[in-house]
């Protein structure tokens, strides 16, 4: 965005304008594609507790593990992070396109 806005402020030559533009796209589409596959993890993990907990078996020994390890799941937090540095999600879209998320006041 720096080399648009030093662009537009210097004499305007649209076709660089755009080759900027467009070489930005690509990594654009990659960090929408991981947010979007971390996101979707994310939401098949938390549902995986209710499903195992759906389980039937006649078995108590096993009906009292499946519980416990639903239990476990259901309050594990599941979030993709770069190396704990910062979550991976949605935000991080907004944050690389440096679009402000809380308004100032």
């Amino acid at each position: 965005m720096f080399l648009v806005v030093a662009e537009l402020q210097s004499q305007i030559h649209w076709w660089r304008i755009i080759v900027i533009l467009m070489a930005a796209v690509p990594y654009g589409i990659d960090s929408i594609t991981v947010c979007d596959a971390c996101y979707w993890t994310i939401e098949e993990a938390t549902k995986s507790g209710e499903l195992i907990h759906k389980i039937e078996t006649e078995s108590h020994d096993v009906v009292d593990e499946i519980e416990m390890f639903s239990l476990q799941i259901a309050n594990a937090q599941v979030e993709f992070s770069a190396a704990g540095f910062f979550p991976i999600n949605y935000t991080l879209v907004f944050s690389v396109c440096g679009w402000k998320t809380v308004p100032k006041f």
